[in-house]
């Protein structure tokens, strides 16, 4: 599990991954799909958030920032 945090005031960033579609031919209309954060804090396994969140043009690394997991030495 990756876990991502925002800085403020970015606290309530929302990222749209897909966008949702209309079909005008037969008036149906396709859900997207958004990344929401909750209090500066997201988590995630989907391969598609994953390389959306780590992207650099989406403010990876600006706003956006990854948590490094500690390493168990199991001592």
């Amino acid at each position: 599990m990756a876990n991502f945090n925002t800085r403020p005031p970015y606290l309530n960033l929302e990222i749209v991954v897909k966008p949702a579609s209309f079909n005008r031919q037969n008036g149906t209309t396709v859900e997207g799909k958004r990344i929401k954060f909750v209090n500066g804090k997201y988590s995630t396994t989907d391969k598609e958030e994953l390389q959306v969140l780590r992207d650099p043009k989406r403010g990876f690394g600006v706003y956006i920032f990854e948590e490094k997991e500690a390493k168990k030495d199991g001592k």
